[in-house]
């Protein structure tokens, strides 16, 4: 087995090959600039990127951007038409005008928003980023390995045993899942929960209920993709058993861990 980690898309991102050949260290290495060419188009936090020229310009004008970037944007509008406007990568949406439903999309993969907005990519570029990774390893002949950027992962044809944490207790596993050929992310508080007043806050946020208070409890989804499977999360996360009819539609599976360590499944 051939493994390596490297720091990108904000957390660190492991690649496990299991083959021992000068060519695969060689693959594995394409893989990681795949991950860092999406890193560099959709960091929110870099002016540099595509993503920062958008917020800053496409309200005023049509940009042309990467095909990676157009990608993503086109899911996540697909996915925010879906989930009626749950999942909402724009920001600032507790203006109603501000939200996903302003940004058009032309065929020339050129992007401009009716309204002045920032879009962050977050709730899934890490998600797509392991899938062009695992796409890369896929092309030159390596269908046996793991692709995991900080608890989004995508596994090849054999069946690997993923741990799910404890949401209360994060150094321990509350139970296992077994997936092969197929994605997994998790939503959790213990992930990126932010702290106002004497409240947690889970920060999902969208314009019907606002920011959601922070609970120990997690959500993993089981889809074909990983970056299906990472914005499903934030859905399910707000729609709980509700989220059938969506999970469905992407042939997906969820996994809910409530505060009192009860395990829901949907779809399964």
């Amino acid at each position: 087995m051939i493994q390596r980690c490297q720091p990108l898309l904000g957390t660190f991102v492991e690649i496990k090959v299991f083959a021992e050949n000068s060519f695969a260290y060689q693959v594995i290495e394409e893989a990681f600039d795949e991950v860092k060419e999406i890193h560099d188009l959709m960091s929110f936090f870099d002016e540099k990127s595509q993503l920062s020229l958008l917020n800053r310009e496409a309200h005023h004008k049509e940009i042309i951007v990467d095909s990676k970037l157009f990608e993503v944007l086109v899911l996540a509008k697909k996915l925010f038409q879906i989930s009626d406007g749950l999942f909402d990568v724009s920001l600032h949406r507790s203006n109603a005008d501000s939200s996903f439903a302003n940004v058009e999309l032309s065929e020339n993969s050129s992007v401009k928003f009716k309204k002045k907005l920032q879009l962050d990519l977050g709730g899934i570029a890490k998600g797509y980023a392991v899938d062009c990774a695992a796409q890369i390893l896929e092309n030159n002949g390596i269908t046996d390995y793991i692709v995991n950027a900080g608890g989004d992962l995508k596994v090849g044809k054999s069946a690997q045993k993923i741990g799910i944490r404890n949401p209360k207790k994060l150094g321990e596993i509350i139970c296992e899942t077994e997936i092969s050929n197929s994605a997994l992310a998790t939503s959790a508080g213990y992930f990126s929960c932010q702290r106002v007043g004497d409240k947690k806050i889970y920060p999902i946020f969208q314009p019907r209920l606002g920011a959601l208070e922070y609970k120990d409890e997690s959500v993993s989804v089981t889809a074909k993709n990983c970056a299906v499977a990472d914005a499903l999360t934030k859905i399910v996360a707000i729609k709980k058993d509700q989220s059938s009819e969506i999970l469905a539609q992407f042939d997906a599976t969820a996994m809910m861990i409530s505060e009192n360590n009860k395990i829901t499944f949907v779809n399964q």
